[in-house]
């Protein structure tokens, strides 16, 4: 049993039974955000972090608890949620003297694939009285997704997920990016690894020489193509770098990621031979 199933049965375990026809959900990461208001729960969010930017008109208009990976628990405190929902947001001391209050304390791992993401939409939806809503999104986006797969372009390039740079940071093989990747019908090129997302040198690139860059920040485009470690690949070589795709769209957890594997597998099937 993965670490993230276990503790997803927890969590339904803990929450399923408890929500309340007044929830108030304070937001604590862009995905869980956007999976609330898909889930028709935007009335009850009370609060989000400073980073969610979508639904633009529903975040807008919310307070701001602080950034997603420092909540302030006091600002927390103040808005009196009933939940608060987190995803790969540590539980500080803070955040445990606020769930000490009677507040359900709900934090999810970030997921680290694709059924992982499937898994905490259902969580969420049963933690927020959307158990029905959930399980219709998360059986929506699973078939959207396994369709998707069968219109793979023949050719299976393979895509180096790029972070940052410099220096050059990109996604291993057991990471969200990867499974998104591998969806849109390409291979990631780097391997799962200890590090999710590691500096990459040139002699890894050398071994590996990716076909296509995804370029998460497209700013980073100048600076990539010209870095030495990747010039000589066949991405740089023969011009196939994406950098008009969304990053929220690739690499947040939530229910656009579908719309993310749709705009990258067409991406590719223009480089297709």
């Amino acid at each position: 049993m993965t670490t993230y199933l276990y503790t997803a049965i927890l969590f339904v375990l803990l929450f399923s039974a408890q929500a309340m026809a007044t929830t108030k959900i304070v937001s604590l990461a862009p995905g869980v955000t956007e999976i609330v208001a898909a889930l028709g729960m935007s009335d009850a969010l009370v609060g989000v972090s400073n980073d969610c930017d979508y639904p633009a008109d529903i975040v807008a208009n919310r307070p701001k608890i602080g950034p997603f990976v420092s909540p302030n628990a006091e600002l927390i405190a103040n808005l009196s949620p009933t939940i608060v929902i987190g995803m790969g947001v540590n539980k500080s001391a803070e955040l445990q003297t606020i769930e000490n209050t009677g507040v359900q304390m709900l934090l999810l791992p970030a997921p680290e694939t694709l059924p992982d993401l499937l898994t905490a939409i259902t969580i969420i939806g049963n933690a927020i009285g959307k158990s029905r809503e959930g399980k219709k999104l998360s059986d929506s986006m699973n078939l959207a997704i396994q369709r998707l797969r069968k219109t793979r372009p023949e050719y299976k390039f393979s895509v180096l997920a790029v972070i940052w740079n410099p220096p050059i940071i990109a996604a291993a093989g057991n990471t969200l990016i990867a499974h998104v990747i591998a969806s849109a019908g390409a291979l990631n090129t780097l391997e799962p690894g200890s590090v999710r997302y590691p500096k990459i040198n040139r002699d890894t690139l050398v071994y590996r020489n990716p076909d296509v860059v995804l370029l998460l920040d497209p700013t980073l485009k100048e600076k990539v193509i010209s870095d030495s470690a990747v010039t000589f690949s066949n991405a740089v070589l023969e011009n196939r770098i994406i950098n008009s795709i969304d990053s929220a769209l690739i690499a947040r957890p939530g229910p656009r990621i579908v719309e993310g594997i749709t705009q990258l597998q067409n991406a590719l099937r223009e480089f297709t031979p």
